[in-house]
């Protein structure tokens, strides 16, 4: 299983690689580690200018979804840790196959999928807002609602 519990953003490119930044309570913002990314990666590409001066990170995850990304943000707050992932509008069988064997701990995680992006805000369905859910009971209901809305399983 391949341990997060300490990084602070984590990507899932298409084919299932991890890229894992930064470290949880490092006072650093969770998109300038994107930011730093997309830099090394993608400077030509016209999402990394339309981002220079972006520091809503549901703004990134939408854009990184884009290109195919899973995006996880990871965050401890009083001792109690939580997580966010922001799924692109398909997850591939390797991007899945990464997240049903992620080591989060007890950390508990919400789910952010289908997100739209309306200029000044990004909407998505989310399951887990209520902190309450581990990653698998997350992935669980994410595949059975996908499952429903799509009529194959994910």
């Amino acid at each position: 299983m391949e341990d997060i519990t300490n990084c602070k953003v984590v990507l899932i490119d298409r084919e299932g690689a991890i890229y894992k930044m930064g470290k949880v309570g490092d006072g650093i913002f969770h998109v300038d580690y994107l930011y730093d990314f997309l830099e090394d990666n993608y400077s030509d590409d016209p999402i990394f200018s339309a981002l220079k001066d972006e520091y809503r990170r549901d703004v990134y995850a939408f854009h990184f979804g884009n290109l195919g990304y899973v995006v996880f943000y990871n965050s401890v707050h009083e001792g109690f840790g939580y997580g966010m992932f922001y799924f692109p509008s398909d997850l591939t069988m390797a991007q899945k196959d990464v997240i049903n064997n992620l080591n989060l701990g007890d950390e508990k995680v919400a789910i952010c999928y289908d997100l739209e992006n309306f200029g000044s805000f990004v909407h998505s369905n989310i399951i887990g807002e209520d902190g309450e859910h581990s990653l698998q009971d997350a992935m669980e209901e994410y595949s059975s609602l996908k499952q429903k809305n799509n009529g194959h399983n994910l």
